[in-house]
């Protein structure tokens, strides 16, 4: 595939997630410590500035969405920044949609619960209590957040730098076998995604009295059901195991659970598959 047609076939896209930590270096108590102990240089405290509770949905919500994010698309950058499929953008755009929201749901609450959440940390921290450490609770709403930064793969025919001809050329030569190495790169992290379920299912099946969850074969579904948006280039191999995983790996739980039978023979198919995916 071309640069050309990889660049109308994907995208690239940025999360960040913003939060709070409801922590703070308290340089005093870590002084205290380290002359109670003749100690220079031993370490540092850091406090909770609030139960820790009233931040679990949030970083439940936070979670989901790194999740969902990861599962719909490919390492793409060291940066953080990742490849995304245009057949899977529009599910990939709700389903987010859904989780900000979320997300946002929490982070009200918890800055409806703030200045309570202040007093009762004064009593907790006891004299390690600082009010500075605490932000204004009218500005601790910008504190979390969610953005998508959607950029499109870089293409040389994009350049139109005023420079010579040959070094123009270098250029994007440079784009376009960069851009090419990163997707590479995608595509060993989708074989990657796909040897660790399948390596998880080969250990399940093999061992004598092993614990099925229906995860173990969901979520080798849920990643079958993308694995072909992630094949941007029609990589032929890639395409054979996939349907070698549908044909001789993908089990009812259940079956699993009852019969060693049945596990032995999917371990067997597993490892059968594991043994052509490159390393």
């Amino acid at each position: 595939m071309s640069t050309a047609t990889l660049h109308e076939a994907a995208l690239l896209v940025e999360l960040t997630i913003r939060q709070w930590t409801a922590t703070r270096h308290d340089k005093a108590v870590s002084r205290e410590v380290e002359d109670a102990h003749h100690a220079v240089h031993a370490g540092r405290y850091t406090k909770t500035l609030v139960d820790k509770k009233l931040l679990e949905p949030l970083a439940k919500a936070a979670q989901a969405i790194r999740k969902w994010h990861y599962a719909q698309t490919l390492p793409w950058s060291d940066n953080g920044t990742r490849l995304l499929p245009s057949r899977l953008l529009m599910d990939y755009r709700d389903r987010l949609h859904k989780l900000i929201v979320e997300f946002d749901r929490a982070a009200g609450e918890f800055c409806a619960e703030y200045p309570n959440a202040i007093q009762a940390a004064r009593t907790r921290l006891g004299s390690m209590f600082d009010l500075s450490d605490y932000p204004q609770a009218a500005t601790l709403r910008q504190a979390f957040g969610v953005e998508l930064d959607f950029t499109p793969i870089p293409s040389a025919s994009d350049v139109r730098l005023k420079i010579a001809g040959d070094e123009q050329e270098e250029i994007k030569n440079s784009i376009t076998e960069a851009v090419h190495a990163r997707h590479a790169r995608a595509l060993r992290g989708c074989y990657e995604q796909l040897r660790t379920l399948l390596l998880r299912v080969k250990e399940q099946c093999s061992r004598d009295s092993p614990v099925i969850r229906t995860s173990l074969m969901g979520n080798l579904r849920e990643f079958l059901n993308v694995i072909s948006a992630f094949n941007i280039t029609g990589d032929a191999q890639l395409a054979q195991i996939e349907d070698d995983i549908r044909r001789n790996v993908l089990a009812d739980a259940d079956t699993l659970r009852a019969s060693s039978h049945a596990r032995a023979g999917i371990a067997a198919a597993t490892e059968a598959i594991l043994r052509k995916m490159p390393v």
